[in-house]
């Protein structure tokens, strides 16, 4: 059940990792989602987002349509049709590379974590 690798999703690379061990600061930054494994049913799917698409912003309580927190990030139009989703049994785990879903956190009581990771670029 050990699915380590590499995802792409657009023009980024990702590292598929699989963890007990709690994450470091360093890698809890919004480019990476690093989510609890139990909560999530795979296969997860990548999709471009869509309207009317809703997500619980982590640290917010309730949901929020993505649209609305696109233009809160003041995210141009221009990059907003590259955004990209991660779902989880047709839930928004993940706005890829933005915020992941608050109700798939790692909390201390997280046994098993299942990360992105964006691997870096050869700029």
């Amino acid at each position: 059940d050990n699915m380590d690798g590499e995802l792409r999703i657009g023009e980024v690379t990702y590292e598929v990792m699989h963890s007990t061990e709690q994450p470091t600061a360093e890698v809890l930054r919004e480019a990476n989602a690093i989510l609890d494994k139990e909560k999530l049913s795979f296969p997860l799917k990548v999709r471009a987002w869509q309207e009317g698409d809703q997500f619980s912003p982590l640290g917010m309580r309730g949901k929020k349509k993505l649209s609305d927190f696109m233009i809160d990030r003041k995210i141009p139009v221009n990059l907003k049709r590259h955004v990209r989703v991660v779902e989880s049994a047709g839930e928004i785990v993940w706005v890829v590379g933005l915020r992941i879903d608050d109700r798939y956190k790692v909390t201390p009581h997280t046994k098993n974590i299942f990360s992105l990771i964006q691997k870096a670029t050869d700029v």
